[in-house]
């Protein structure tokens, strides 16, 4: 009786200390999972960027212009990535059978649209 007593002020404890701490959310998306976005996707002439390629780089992804280079973040949002070197996202598109096809880019305040080559 004398260990149960003691076993329930312990889960007390911890579960009070617990309630005062804050919980990160943090999106892990494996190397596997990234294969669906690497590729070349190509924006319409009128844009000022012409070439998106994303590639692999470690266990994240890497978005690369002929305007600079960004690490892609994952964010809670499905197939969107967060730009680490700008303001700025980039939401993947898909079809009905759920392969990437294109891209949405919106960066300082402007969305430019791709598509898979």
């Amino acid at each position: 009786m004398k260990r149960l007593a003691v076993l329930m002020a312990f889960l007390m404890v911890g579960t009070v200390s617990m309630a005062n701490t804050t919980v990160e959310k943090v999106v892990v998306i494996s190397k596997m999972d990234n294969q669906d976005f690497v590729g070349e996707f190509q924006f319409g002439e009128n844009s000022p960027i012409k070439n998106l390629k994303v590639e692999a780089a470690g266990t994240g992804l890497v978005g690369k212009t002929e305007t600079g280079e960004s690490e892609l973040v994952a964010t809670d949002k499905k197939d969107t990535f967060s730009l680490k070197a700008y303001e700025g996202t980039l939401e993947f598109k898909r079809n009905e059978s759920g392969a990437v096809t294109g891209v949405v880019l919106t960066v300082q305040g402007s969305t430019f649209e791709g598509t898979k080559k």
